[in-house]
C-alpha cells in the first residue's frame, strides 16, 4: 500500500494520473505501491516520437504535476 498526504506532489495526487486511488478523510490518498497508472500529462520522446501518455507508479512525480480536483472537495 502507498499512502501520501493529499498535498504531496506524487502521481497519485495528480490530475493527469489515471491509476486506482482512494481519497480518505484526514487528507490522505491510498493506492497500491506497485500499481502503474497512465499519466496523460507527461511528455516523453521515444525513438524521435513524442508521446503524452506514459505508465507511471503512484510515487512518481514530474514537472507537469497538477493537483487532483477531487482533493479540493
Amino acid at each position: 500500500m502507498y499512502i501520501v498526504k493529499s498535498n504531496e506532489q506524487a502521481c497519485c495526487t495528480c490530475d493527469h494520473w489515471t491509476g486506482t486511488r482512494v481519497q480518505e478523510d484526514g487528507g490522505f490518498v491510498y493506492t497500491l505501491k506497485n500499481l502503474e497508472g497512465i499519466c496523460s500529462g507527461v511528455k516523453r520522446v521515444v525513438d524521435g516520437t513524442e508521446f503524452n501518455r506514459a505508465l507511471t507508479f503512484p510515487s512518481t512525480s514530474c514537472k507537469s504535476w497538477e493537483r487532483w480536483p477531487a482533493l479540493d472537495s
